[in-house]
């Protein structure tokens, strides 16, 4: 009879030979690594010396559970949903294949999910470049509201904490994802605000925890301000506005807050894809939402500002498309 090991981190990873060795190795640094965690990479079909860099780690550390999938390249959502189907741990921890942990906060973590059961671990994350720490606000938000070890519900981290909708500064139980039937969205960039604003709420147990255990690696040359990518997330956010208004059916003591975020979701969606993409796209998803009778739900909740842009991407998207470059950019 096989013993459950305490984590599980999937490591989703598309080309990323040159920096998934310092991820690695970051988390077999972890005390007592080699019976707290099992390692899942999930090879999203790279084109690069990936997989034979992730084999050869494999080869050189046989004591560690590591796991290598390869798959047909399907996108990050795609990646992160077979690493949760195989998933053996008591937690799961998304970890990206650039970022890296830190060994001994996450030794910490370990021994708090040892002494007691939370849905989820809340801690903190710092962003970083080839120049050093860079400042940013959303990727270390989950360290400034609390200084001390706190236990808070699921509904209330969303509604009363700044946090990101990153996945990565958490440790989540996996049957509490496993009886949601937890999935990413997949065909989406930076789905994790979905998924994340989806799956706490049905967190009973949240522990705070003051410590950075996690490091964001923002390169240099991120795709992130590219317009391709831009566009793309343009598409992703009106998506996810769609998957926002399901999930204010479905909990309904959320539901100011979900169509907050659906308004803000779309909103933002319709300027990057007015900027980035097409006009016949922006009136495609325009006519979607007003087939779906809930693009005056999402206007209420734009408040004064936001529902007049909603209004004019509605009556005149060539207005709104001249109105789209004229306004600073969407991130």
């Amino acid at each position: 009879m096989s013993v459950e090991l305490p984590l599980s981190v999937i490591i989703p990873i598309y080309n990323g030979a040159k920096t998934i060795a310092r991820c690695l190795d970051s988390l077999v640094a972890i005390p007592n690594a080699t019976t707290a965690l099992e390692i899942i990479v999930i090879n999203d079909g790279s084109q690069d010396e990936t997989l034979e860099v992730v084999t050869d780690y494999q080869a050189q550390h046989p004591e560690q559970t590591i796991s290598v999938i390869t798959q047909v390249n399907q996108g990050q959502s795609a990646a992160r949903n077979r690493g949760l189907a195989v998933a053996q741990g008591a937690y799961v921890w998304f970890v990206d294949a650039d970022d890296w942990v830190d060994s001994v906060a996450a030794d910490y973590l370990l021994s708090l999910i040892a002494e007691e059961s939370y849905d989820m671990l809340c801690f903190g994350v710092r962003n970083r470049s080839e120049e050093g720490e860079v400042p940013s606000e959303w990727m270390d938000s989950s360290v400034h509201d609390f200084d001390q070890l706190q236990c808070t519900d699921g509904r209330a981290l969303l509604t009363q904490r700044n946090l990101s909708g990153s996945v990565c500064p958490f440790l989540w139980r996996r049957t509490m994802l496993e009886e949601h039937q937890a999935r990413f969205m997949e065909g989406l960039l930076h789905e994790d605000a979905l998924f994340y604003w989806h799956y706490t709420a049905f967190a009973e147990r949240v522990l705070l925890v003051p410590i950075v255990a996690y490091y964001y690696y923002q390169r240099a040359e991120s795709t992130i301000h590219n317009p391709n990518t831009l566009h793309l997330r343009g598409i992703s956010r009106l998506e996810g506005s769609f998957r926002l208004i399901e999930c204010a059916k479905e909990i309904k003591d959320l539901h100011s807050a979900y169509l907050t975020l659906a308004s803000d979701f779309y909103r933002a969606g319709l300027r990057m894809v007015a900027r980035y993409g097409k006009v016949s796209e922006l009136k495609a998803y325009t006519q979607r939402m007003e087939q779906s009778g809930n693009h005056k739900l999402l206007m209420r909740y734009a408040g004064r500002k936001g529902a007049p842009l909603i209004r004019i991407a509605h009556r005149a998207p060539w207005l709104f498309g001249l109105i789209a470059h004229i306004l600073p950019p969407v991130a």
